[in-house]
């Protein structure tokens, strides 16, 4: 294996010098040569590569100062394998550990590594660039969904609060939409939370897609979001699902277990890898889901479930039950085939939440809503 050796130059920040001692540990995937430099194996940077990578390569002097090295000829050995190495590692940090949404941009809060901060400069200018929602449009979305002073709080503490959020409803705004969020209520209901989350995330620290009602975590303070990010990171979380999913699901309780990455085909499909298909992008990400069968239809044709994610991957839920052929019923992305006639919407449904904060117990239950009742009650015997 070859020696890491890194750069060694008349920098101004001493954090910058450090990070790029601190590549050793990459040996395998990078290799540092340049003339005047120091051996790395005295350093103990701790640092994952691509949050090293990701603060340099946004850092002016510096930038500077390798175009500096590039001019004198003292840089890298193989500049193209190094930025193949930097571009797939930033594609890597970009897919992050999502539960759910459609982000295509940096979402530390979601990231494997998000115990380290790295200020995602799409997100600083979401930031920058927003514009509150009017009393007017806020007064119409309460209207259309029926909220009477925001949305229905099934937990509060002096840290968190959960709602049941309704269908329909997206998390935090995207680039392709203007409608009111459930980020724009806490800007406009919980002042203190202006300065909660990242970007135009305001106190949102994980998702629900937008047809998936259910259980949705909200952080009052900087240190609630902190704290309740590293706990969804961890995995130190139980989060409990129920679905009501097309077939007769044989085995009454049992895992799934397949790896998922984004699609070639279809930008907003997840999938699951396999050695057959080439339809896949980006990094493939480990992904497990428990399930236990609550009920079977009379006619067998749809299985009520109870779905437990133990990673937190995009549409983890919905691309695992279609990986079985069970597909969600009304989720016609991942190939529901009575969504037009049954449902609406997606009948997923997240039911109940539970983790430690700060030494205090976290529990909130939200009931199922009533149009995904009224299909148990129609077809299940419960």
């Amino acid at each position: 294996m070859s020696q890491i050796k890194v750069i060694k130059g008349n920098l101004n920040n001493k954090d910058r010098a450090r990070n790029m001692r601190g590549i050793k540990k990459y040996e395998d995937k990078i290799n540092f040569i340049i003339k005047n430099n120091i051996d790395a194996s005295n350093t103990g940077d701790k640092k994952t590569f691509k949050h090293r990578i990701a603060s340099i390569k946004g850092d002016k002097e510096f930038s500077k100062f390798i175009q500096d090295k590039k001019d004198s000829g003292k840089y890298f050995e193989d500049k193209k394998e190094d930025e193949d190495i930097i571009n797939r590692e930033s594609t890597n940090k970009i897919e992050g550990q999502e539960e759910l949404g459609e982000n295509k941009h940096d979402d530390s809060m979601y990231d494997d590594e998000s115990e380290v901060k790295v200020e995602d400069p799409y997100l600083v200018k979401k930031l920058k660039d927003y514009i509150p929602k009017t009393d007017s449009e806020i007064k119409e979305f309460c209207k259309k969904y029926n909220l009477k002073k925001g949305f229905d709080i099934i937990f509060e503490n002096e840290r968190v609060i959960i709602i049941d959020k309704p269908a329909g409803i997206m998390v935090h705004p995207d680039d392709r939409s203007t409608e009111v969020t459930v980020s724009d209520m806490n800007y406009n209901l919980y002042p203190n939370m202006r300065d909660v989350g990242e970007g135009d995330r305001f106190g949102i620290v994980h998702r629900l897609d937008r047809n998936t009602t259910g259980v949705l975590v909200l952080c009052k303070t900087r240190d609630a979001h902190h704290d309740t990010k590293n706990v969804f990171k961890t995995h130190k979380i139980r989060k409990v699902y129920r679905a009501i999913v097309e077939g007769n699901v044989r085995d009454d309780m049992g895992v799934i277990d397949k790896p998922m990455a984004r699609t070639r085909s279809d930008f907003r499909k997840k999938g699951v890898v396999d050695m057959f298909s080439k339809d896949f992008r980006g990094a493939e990400r480990s992904a497990i889901t428990r399930y236990k069968v609550l009920a079977r239809s009379e006619d067998k044709k749809m299985t009520y479930v109870e779905l437990y994610p133990l990673t937190g991957r995009t549409h983890q839920l919905r691309v695992h039950m279609r990986s079985i052929r069970h597909p969600i019923i009304g989720d016609d992305l991942y190939g529901s085939e009575k969504g037009a006639t049954l449902a609406g919407r997606s009948m997923l449904h997240a039911y109940k939440i539970e983790f430690t904060l700060r030494k205090q117990e976290v529990k909130a239950t939200a009931n199922v809503p009533k149009d995904m009742q009224e299909i148990i009650d129609k077809n299940f015997k419960m």
